[in-house]
Order: structure tokens, then C-alpha cells, then sequence
């Protein structure tokens, strides 16, 4: 089987299900920051997942940058990050 896609906007990450089963997953190389807009390399590291005050989930990709500062918000405010 041959998978076309474009190979400059896109990672292909293929994992093994079932001894016969396959999943392809394509992930976006390039991510816009959800607190400032700004767009990086993304490299699966950069989300985060919280809940807020109601208990709603919240999450986001940061730039380096922002992953830091929500970081450490949530640590002063004590939010549950899962």
C-alpha cells in the first residue's frame, strides 16, 4: 500500500494496532501557538491538557516560549494538568 501525502507539511507516524492491523497518523509539522499565534515546528511536545475551575478540560499547543508561562500559571494557581 502507498500513502500519498505531502511529506513537507506532514510527519506520517505509523503504529501497529493488531498483529494485522495498522494505524497511519499524519501530524501537522508546523502548529500555531494558542496564546500568542505564532507559528513553530511542532514536535508532539509543545500540548498541554488541563481542567479548569468547572471541571471543563481545556488544552493547547504552545511555542517554547508560552509552554513555559502556562506552565507556570497553572502551577501557581493550582490547576489539575492531566
Amino acid at each position: 500500500m502507498k500513502i500519498k501525502y505531502d511529506k513537507k507539511k506532514y510527519h506520517l507516524k505509523k503504529t501497529q494496532t493488531h498483529p494485522d492491523e495498522f494505524q497511519f497518523n499524519l501530524i501537522p509539522k508546523k502548529r500555531n501557538c494558542k496564546l500568542c499565534g505564532k507559528r513553530f515546528e511542532s514536535n508532539g511536545k509543545e500540548f498541554l491538557t488541563w481542567t479548569d475551575d468547572n471541571g471543563f478540560l481545556r488544552s493547547g499547543y504552545f511555542c517554547r516560549k508560552d509552554l513555559v508561562k502556562v506552565n507556570q500559571v497553572l502551577k501557581e494557581i493550582k490547576y489539575r494538568k492531566i
